[in-house]
């Protein structure tokens, strides 16, 4: 039989933010394409001055205005603070809910494993 085509899904497909699924989007958006960037910059940058940028990343409180179109200030850390490696759209998100990868209950989103959440979820 012949192979039937598939399409292949990216995230432009998911979700936008404000709806079910959207903080998936939202993180690839305006995180994950920033820190892609500062890991490629050439020159590269120095491993404290890129975690300082990370940083600066996760605390910078426009991220709810720019990634979900809120009206107030929140930062990327604020926004996740609670969130962990489970599926996003479980809606027990705690221990109960179906984990994204070993221990997901347990594992917290940061920057620095941002991308690895996205991958996942």
């Amino acid at each position: 039989p012949a192979a039937i085509d598939q399409p292949v899904l990216s995230s432009a497909d998911l979700p936008r933010p404000g709806f079910l699924g959207g903080e998936i989007y939202a993180a690839e958006t305006h995180v994950c394409r920033v820190l892609d960037k500062l890991d490629g910059a050439d020159p590269p940058l120095t491993r404290p001055e890129l975690i300082r940028r990370y940083n600066e990343i996760a605390s910078d409180k426009n991220f709810a205005r720019v990634a979900f179109g809120k009206t107030y200030d929140c930062s990327f850390d604020d926004w996740f603070q609670d969130r962990t490696f489970v599926d996003t759209l479980d809606p027990a998100q705690d221990e109960n809910a179906v984990p994204l990868c070993a221990k997901g209950a347990q594992k917290n989103v940061t920057v620095f494993n941002v991308r690895e959440w996205v991958t996942l979820a």
